[in-house]
């Protein structure tokens, strides 16, 4: 046979089903970008200067409780054995949410990083939903409302299981069929692992976001822990920023027993490391605040 009359073969075993199985992926996946398009939210970039917690919300929504935390420790408001010290004053790196996080540690002298962000989902929304206008992040209804766009694919691709299984269970009578059953399979499952998961992956930050942060970790690339900067001279504000920057290698260095006694992710050798729920539950597949089964449900804690 030659490759023509193959080519032949292959085209006329190809069936209507199969060809609209694929026009159909064609077409929901250019619905999903066009949807993805349209919704995103588009507000002009707030230049307003942000508080250490609000850097640290843009890194992930468990950084801000972890720069609270490092903020009151380096003021001495919060003993290394978990006290709150009414009587070592507020410094001007104050803000409402360590305020917040002060006051629940003082309810919990057992207080660890897992049970103060499961505490805060309120104050975390509500950071969210500033730093949402002034055009640095997405919502978590934002983020959902751009992913609804995959739900004709998701449709098309229920479609074409079940017209593979019905292939499946025809082979025998039609052996032809082996060609479009052959065909969905590769196709359903290169689409599913490969631009299903593109398409529904929505990046909590916007560009403006992205390149505040960026920016930020350039400018203050002092306070980075692998610089060795001296925070004993630079004080507790520079503690709270390397936290929300760069992670939690400030903090352990600052007080490595009270780090292990909260639940702190990390060391002081090197921040989170990428690791640990400081680092990754605030991400879009967390799912926000609570959105991994609290803090605790990523593994470890962290900033």
């Amino acid at each position: 046979m030659s490759i023509v009359e193959l080519i032949d073969w292959y085209g006329s075993a190809m069936t209507t089903g199969a060809y609209g199985y694929l026009a159909g992926l064609a077409a929901a996946t250019v619905f999903a970008v066009v949807w993805r398009i349209a919704t995103a939210p588009r507000r002009p970039a707030s230049q307003e200067p942000l508080s250490s917690t609000e850097l640290a919300f843009l890194r992930s929504d468990v950084a801000p409780v972890v720069t609270a935390l490092a903020v009151l420790r380096a003021e001495g408001r919060i003993t290394g054995d978990r006290q709150v010290d009414p009587t070592v004053p507020a410094g001007p790196e104050r803000d409402r949410f360590t305020e917040q996080i002060l006051a629940r540690a003082a309810a919990d002298p057992d207080h660890t990083v897992s049970d103060l962000y499961d505490a805060s989902c309120d104050d975390l929304n509500g950071l969210e939903e500033e730093l949402s206008r002034r055009g640095l992040v997405r919502t978590h209804a934002e983020r959902a409302r751009m992913r609804w766009g995959t739900a004709p694919a998701l449709l098309v691709l229920a479609c074409g299981v079940g017209y593979g299984v019905y292939l499946a269970t025809h082979v025998t009578q039609h052996p032809p069929n082996v060609v479009p059953l052959v065909l969905l399979i590769l196709v359903t499952v290169g689409y599913s692992s490969i631009v299903l998961p593109r398409l529904l992956s929505v990046d909590r930050l916007t560009r403006a976001g992205r390149h505040r942060l960026a920016a930020e970790q350039g400018r203050l690339a002092y306070l980075n822990p692998a610089e060795r900067p001296a925070f004993d001279t630079y004080g507790p504000a520079a503690v709270a920023l390397s936290v929300a920057l760069f992670g939690t290698a400030a903090l352990w260095a600052l007080d490595a027993d009270y780090s292990s006694s909260v639940q702190l992710a990390g060391s002081s050798a090197g921040g989170d490391g990428g690791g640990g729920c400081g680092a990754s539950c605030g991400g879009d597949g967390g799912g926000g605040c609570g959105g991994c089964g609290g803090c605790g449900g990523c593994g470890g804690c962290g900033g």
